[in-house]
């Protein structure tokens, strides 16, 4: 089995890591099946996948109907030496990690968590009661749950990768697994008035010791060994799709390349081969994606002439999975801008040198000035992925630019005929006017409000496909 992206790599990378690191040694016994799918609220299938694969790769023994055995061997050395190649080429991801996840993961669990009641929050209580001492932290169960109100796949899947990449519990002896999570303290923080004010804090007091147990273990190895040049692995966000072929990708590229005039409407595209070769994709692949795009109205193409780029309006088919897939993933790409963008910007803004600022101004006006005001989705994006200063939230964007490049024929089809190139230019008058006075505020302001917007309009759209 090939560790290609899955869910099921999520619970493997985690047990993994525990026995890598000495947490599970030789002859111990993982948790059922049962248990497993219960603590990562997947499929016995995908755990099954997980644990054939922990299997093939020499960790433990896994026999029908007992619990899977540890059966790798090593010494507190080899424990060290596995830390030290895991954590020391990420130790720059995982120093930005706290602030990053602040900026993204924070406002989409408190966003799930404030929908829950004060039943809610007990009954999520009871289940903490069968957490076992090797189960993931009761941060994460209610993160998870939290995350899993907003019916979004990219929240969950964010979340996920995040996970796989910190692996921080991993480090932790058994005996000194405690939480300040628990379904007693969790009641405390009902009591308070404001428990989602009170969970950040109890993540906050699980996290910051083991990110400090981390760093004094990679500085005292680092003693040790002393200094190394290692290149460093930063955090990467691999999206899974329900079809996870590349002409999804492809498609995204090119839609984006046309709206920035590398390939003008009224002009062909390459051809098939030149296509091909230039973005690393087999001809099977290109004849797909120039076929999805010619369905939404972003190309036609013509025998032995090519394929034209014409931008042109088209009533959509909503009843094509691959339509609808890409409605879906523009609608859950501006959930996330939503929830996010706010913070983000704000950290950009007051980060970015004055000329940095003022250049964006200029971007802003110029689309008014061209009538392309629907361009401010991909300057900002670009603009926070250029000037933001955390690596993980350049990352972030960039994947959720390749997303929202998908919203274009679908706005062309919310709109009346000839009114895209305008349609948002009240609203980016009023971003470059904020800049301008550097009211930051109401500037981000103005896109929450415009994000709420075309977030609305998208999900009605989905609503009239039958659910996206």
């Amino acid at each position: 089995m090939e560790k290609s992206s899955g869910l099921y790599l999520l619970v493997y990378d985690f047990y993994e890591a525990r026995i890598r690191f000495g947490f599970y040694r030789y002859g111990d016994c993982l948790p059922s099946i049962s248990h497993i799918c219960d603590t990562f609220h997947l499929g016995r299938a995908t755990v099954r996948a997980a644990l054939a694969l922990l299997e093939t790769d020499g960790y433990i023994d896994n026999r029908e109907r007992r619990a899977a055995r540890v059966v790798y061997e090593a010494d507190h050395g080899r424990y060290a030496e596995n830390a030290w190649d895991y954590y020391m080429p990420r130790k720059d991801g995982l120093g930005e990690m706290r602030e990053a996840g602040r900026l993204l993961i924070r406002p989409l669990w408190e966003a799930g968590a404030r929908r829950w009641d004060r039943n809610r929050w007990e009954f999520y209580c009871r289940n903490l009661s069968g957490i076992l001492p090797g189960d993931p932290p009761p941060s994460m169960e209610l993160h998870l749950l939290a995350l899993m109100e907003l019916d979004n796949q990219l929240f969950l899947n964010l979340y996920w990768e995040v996970l796989r990449y910190i692996r921080m519990p991993s480090l932790v002896d058994r005996g000194k697994m405690k939480s300040p999570i628990t379904p007693d303290t969790i009641r405390e923080g009902l009591d308070s008035g404001d428990v989602v004010a009170w969970m950040n804090r109890a993540v906050r007091d699980v996290y910051v010791p083991l990110e400090e147990g981390l760093f004094s273990f990679i500085h005292r190895e680092t003693a040790v060994r002393g200094a190394e040049e290692i290149e460093s692995i930063p955090f990467q966000w691999n999206i899974y799709r329900n079809r996870p072929q590349m002409r999804y990708t492809l498609a995204s590229i090119l839609i984006r390349k046309i709206l920035y005039g590398v390939y003008p409407v009224g002009s062909y595209l390459p051809s098939l081969p030149e296509l091909a070769e230039r973005y690393g994709a087999s001809l099977t692949t290109v004849r797909r994606t120039l076929a999805l795009l010619e369905e939404m109205g972003v190309t036609e193409s013509f025998q032995g002439k090519g394929t034209l780029v014409c931008m042109k309006r088209k009533r959509l088919d909503l009843e094509k999975s691959e339509i609808r897939e890409g409605l879906r993933l523009h609608r859950e790409s501006l959930q996330f801008l939503r929830l996010t963008i706010r913070g983000v910007a704000l950290f950009t803004l007051e980060r970015a040198s004055v000329g940095k600022r003022a250049a964006l101004e200029g971007k802003l006006r110029g689309m008014l000035e061209q009538g392309n005001s629907y361009h401010c989705f991909e300057i900002m994006l670009m603009f926070i992925r250029e000037e933001c200063p955390l690596a993980m939230v350049q990352e972030c964007y960039a994947r959720i630019a390749e997303l929202v490049a998908w919203g274009y024929p679908f706005a062309r089809l919310l709109l009346p005929e000839g009114e895209l190139g305008n349609a948002y230019a009240l609203r980016v008058e009023r971003m470059a006017d904020c800049l301008c006075r550097e009211e930051f505020e109401g500037f981000c302001n103005q896109w929450t409000a415009l994000l709420e917007q075309e977030e609305e309009k998208i999900s009605e759209l989905g609503a009239q496909a039958g659910g996206c």
